[in-house]
């Protein structure tokens, strides 16, 4: 399961850091299937059998370096929200908001037939799209919302009142 960070740092800089498990079942599954397929390479077997252990091997290795390491929203305090994901391969990917681009934050769900999954994501001036935090790592509810609770009230100060905000649901 995901876990949540908070790391202040000086001159207004936050950040809210949602870290994947290290002992996650993908990560055992992947390190399993490279042993499995490494024994396979090394036994005495056909060509046929070591070419595809190899390439089983290989993709399991792969799968487990495109995984997400973690994922964090960064809020400078007054200038600019910043949403950074980094692999466990070390490539990173990092896009920058200015706080006066972005209309509103929401959180948001994805509903399958046998999970929920949860989402921030904020509403950008004059875009068709969304800017998406934690959007590899899908952290549960209750690690959103505090980020949620925490960073709203530097997007938006003038709207936000001592109420929670809630959905208005029409009357029938």
């Amino acid at each position: 399961m995901p876990t949540l960070a908070v790391h202040k740092v000086d001159h207004g800089f936050t950040e809210y850091r949602v870290t994947a498990d290290a002992a996650t079942s993908k990560t055992w599954w992947t390190i399993g299937s490279v042993v499995v397929c490494a024994v396979l390479w090394l036994g005495h077997f056909s060509f046929l059998l070591r070419a595809a252990s190899f390439s089983a091997g290989l993709l399991c290795a792969s799968c487990w370096a495109l995984s997400t390491k973690y994922e964090s929203v960064t809020l400078i305090e007054g200038l600019v929200l910043q949403l950074h994901s980094e692999l466990r391969s070390g490539l990173c990917s990092t896009r920058c908001y200015d706080l006066e681009e972005i209309q509103d934050a929401v959180i948001c769900e994805h509903v399958t037939t046998t999970n929920v999954y949860y989402y921030l994501a904020f509403k950008l001036i004059g875009q068709q799209h969304m800017a998406v935090a934690y959007r590899s790592l899908l952290p549960r509810l209750t690690l959103v919302q505090p980020v949620y609770q925490r960073i709203l009230p530097h997007l938006l100060p003038a709207a936000v009142t001592d109420t929670p905000r809630q959905a208005s649901v029409p009357k029938a």
